[in-house]
């Protein structure tokens, strides 16, 4: 008779998949629930049971063209970065932007940094640091 996999090492395969394949990190303990599934599936075809596919397969015909519901965990001091715009731009090119991006720094002047200073052979001088 064929052995079920065990859960662990579906898991630890997952992991491994999603990491290599994808560079996420799964942190919410999903790998466990769909290990556990995925050997609860093979155990009930093994057996000529299929009920949890044909459940399975409603689920979804359910779900199907609805939008998934997801968080982004991506943000400041994170080490993301978008391999697909390397060329520096950022956004779209043909103008649909997201809205204009929010001033987090006072720009206006008054206090501010120093324009740096270039000296005739293209060098920026550097000026002793205020502590």
């Amino acid at each position: 008779t064929l052995q079920p996999p065990r859960e662990d090492d579906i898991e630890e395969l997952l992991l491994q998949i999603m990491s290599d394949e994808f560079e996420v990190v799964l942190e919410d303990d999903s790998s466990a629930a769909v290990s556990k599934d995925i050997v609860k599936l093979f155990r009930s075809v093994c057996t000529g049971d299929g009920t949890l596919v044909k459940e399975l397969e409603a689920q979804a015909e359910r779900i199907k063209g609805k939008t998934p519901q997801y968080e982004v965990g991506a943000g400041s001091g994170s080490d993301w970065e978008d391999e697909d715009d390397e060329d520096g731009e950022s956004g779209s090119e043909d103008g649909e932007g997201e809205g204009d991006v929010p001033q987090l720094l006072d720009r206006s002047g008054g206090g501010g940094r120093e324009e740096p200073e270039v000296d005739e052979d293209g060098f920026t001088k550097v000026k002793k640091g205020r502590r």
